[in-house]
């Protein structure tokens, strides 16, 4: 009997992801066009060897001076140059961790000048994770970078590099 009863909460249980997963949810609720943009895997039963993607090689971040810019991300936050092709531009490509990179592109910034927003989350922003957040607060503290914590709670938080760009560091 009880195995009976395992086998129904089971089936039950799965079921209820059934629904869930050919329903939307918000924040999707009241997005024309949403089913486009859901996962493929949840509306097809996709397995993950169906995704062709295997994460993000890097990101390119606008800055003015390359120097400065080394000295926050190498000096500041501990990154290190890797190398780069010559381009018709000068800039740095620096490493993250776990294959990934950053590219920084000395070139002009057509949003140059527009405000931005005083707390990261609310700004595009590039997210990286940390395996010491408090010794990333430390550093960030020492170097008089000023920073937010996540309004989220979690334990996040939020900075500019000298150029404007927002970075978040999750812990």
């Amino acid at each position: 009997m009880a195995a009976l009863k395992k086998l129904d909460v089971a089936l039950l249980c799965l079921r209820y992801y059934a629904l869930l997963s050919t329903k939307i949810h918000a924040p999707w609720t009241g997005i024309p066009g949403r089913e486009k943009y859901i996962s493929h895997t949840v509306v097809t039963g996709a397995t993950m060897q169906d995704n062709i993607f295997r994460g993000i090689h890097h990101i390119s971040l606008l800055v003015r001076e390359r120097q400065r810019a080394l000295d926050f991300y190498c000096g500041v936050l501990g990154m290190t140059l890797v190398e780069r092709p010559a381009l018709p531009f000068d800039g740095a490509w620096l490493d993250v961790g776990s294959s990934q990179q950053i590219h920084l592109l000395v070139l002009p910034d057509p949003c140059a000048g527009q405000p931005l927003p005083e707390h990261g989350g609310r700004d595009r922003h590039a997210a990286f994770r940390v395996n010491d957040f408090d010794a990333l607060v430390a550093r960030l503290e020492n170097a008089n970078i000023p920073f937010t914590r996540s309004r989220s709670g979690r334990q996040a938080l939020f900075c500019r590099d000298p150029d404007g760009n927002a970075l978040e560091f999750i812990g």
